[in-house]
């Protein structure tokens, strides 16, 4: 995992996952000026981009997953948490190995709880 930092407000997704992928966030599409960052739109691309790269992003409950899926093999035990941003009334996305192992924001300050995890699988 290489720690990218987040280029705009609501880029933190996008940090995350090219931080867990190692690869340059410019690698993944970045929402266009209409288009919210949580749109189905935007969620599509972001997820084809992914599917060129090999990899498939999988979304979990906190309650839906255990340690197996957690453990997340294909990139180094690296997920994404998501959760309440402390900075508004917003989800805000961070690495996670058990526990916060990044947080693509300059403040670096977390995630006020959990609300889902994200895991990114190879394409098989």
């Amino acid at each position: 995992m290489i720690p990218v930092i987040q280029k705009t407000k609501y880029d933190c997704w996008r940090a995350c996952i090219a931080s867990i992928l190692e690869i340059d966030i410019e690698a993944l599409p970045l929402p266009e000026d209409n288009m919210h960052h949580t749109s189905a739109q935007y969620v599509a691309k972001l997820r084809k981009a992914l599917l060129e790269l090999g990899y498939t992003l999988t979304c979990y409950s906190p309650q839906n997953i255990n340690s197996k899926i957690l453990s997340s093999p294909d990139t180094g035990g690296y997920v994404i948490a998501i959760g309440r941003s402390p900075r508004g009334n917003y989800n805000h996305a961070v690495v996670w190995i058990n526990g916060i192992v990044h947080d693509p924001h300059p403040e670096k300050t977390g995630i006020l709880d959990i609300r889902a995890f994200q895991v990114i699988r190879r394409v098989t």
